[in-house]
């Protein structure tokens, strides 16, 4: 997968860290060929309003992504993140995709990868 991402932060969309080399075309990884700042579509599992009550449907949209990291997005008009710290995009995003399944709805009885995707799924909601 192209590397791309935030490379005043070294950190790029697959949650690398650095600049790891250059590829056969000679980009160096960690820098993304359409220029700083770049949003690349991304496909995104999030609620579409469709005029009931409620969140609406759930649907897979492309959204314009700039970067990825560790718990939020980069996205051009506007920076989300999990305050609470810690990976949620890591193994998530590794597939170059933001579906996350909100079925396990996280809370105190979920299991730790069901709140981790449970979190992904309201940062790419919002």
């Amino acid at each position: 997968m192209t590397q791309w991402g935030d490379t005043t932060t070294g950190t790029t969309a697959d949650n690398t860290t650095g600049n790891t080399g250059a590829d056969a075309a000679g980009t160096a990884a960690g820098t993304d060929p359409a220029g700083p700042g770049a949003a690349h579509p991304v496909a995104a599992g999030v609620y579409v309003p469709d005029g009931r009550a409620g969140p609406g449907v759930y649907r897979e949209v492309e959204l314009a992504v700039v970067a990825v990291r560790a718990a939020g997005l980069v996205l051009p008009e506007v920076t989300v993140l999990d305050e609470r710290g810690g990976q949620l995009f890591g193994e998530l995003f590794e597939g170059g995709s933001l579906v996350c399944d909100p079925a396990g709805g996280g809370g105190p009885v979920a299991g730790a990868g069901a709140a981790r995707s449970a979190r992904a799924f309201g940062v790419v909601n919002t």
